[in-house]
């Protein structure tokens, strides 16, 4: 990111080309392609929140913890 993540915040992640945009911007104010809303636990763990119908979380994750 090009910021701090706060504890306890919900961010929200947006599909832009081929990568992912984290961001304060809730869904309904940005036009970009929402993927999901996540919240950084006091642990410094991303909880999920929200997830967009289209997007396989669980998927991505396995797939990003391989690389």
């Amino acid at each position: 990111f090009g910021f701090e993540p706060i504890v306890g915040t919900t961010y929200h992640l947006y599909r832009e080309r081929d990568a992912l945009v984290l961001s304060l911007i809730e869904p309904s104010k940005w036009k970009k392609k929402f993927v999901a809303s996540m919240k950084l636990s006091a642990d410094h763990q991303w909880e999920a929140v929200e997830v967009a119908e289209d997007f396989d979380l669980h998927h991505y994750i396995a797939h990003f913890t391989e690389a």
